[in-house]
């Protein structure tokens, strides 16, 4: 895993604010963001991040199967809904 910090840049914001709407929301704190190589890394950190979730969480992917990762990510997903939290998940029909 390769970890960076990313910290506020106001001079990193694009000047067309249609095409970077979420740039301002993401810019207002710093966040950290990380490259895995291996997916068993990413889906425990992914998992991990579901459980800490405060507010809200939300999940783009376009491979979700019924099998021992899907139940686990189904299972958090669930548990953060019934903890209050909103969840939004994207699940496209096709993918890349």
């Amino acid at each position: 895993m390769v970890t960076a910090k990313i910290e506020r840049d106001s001079n990193s914001c694009c000047d067309d604010r249609q095409s970077c709407r979420c740039l301002p929301r993401l810019a207002q704190s710093e966040f950290e963001a990380s490259t895995y190589i291996e997916g068993d890394e990413l889906y425990s950190a992914m998992l991990a991040s579901i459980e800490s979730a405060t507010r809200e969480i939300s999940l783009e992917t376009f491979i979700f199967a019924s099998d021992q990762v899907g139940k686990a990510f189904r299972e958090a997903l669930e548990r953060a809904a019934k903890r209050g939290l909103q969840v939004r998940m994207l699940l496209r029909a096709v993918g890349s």
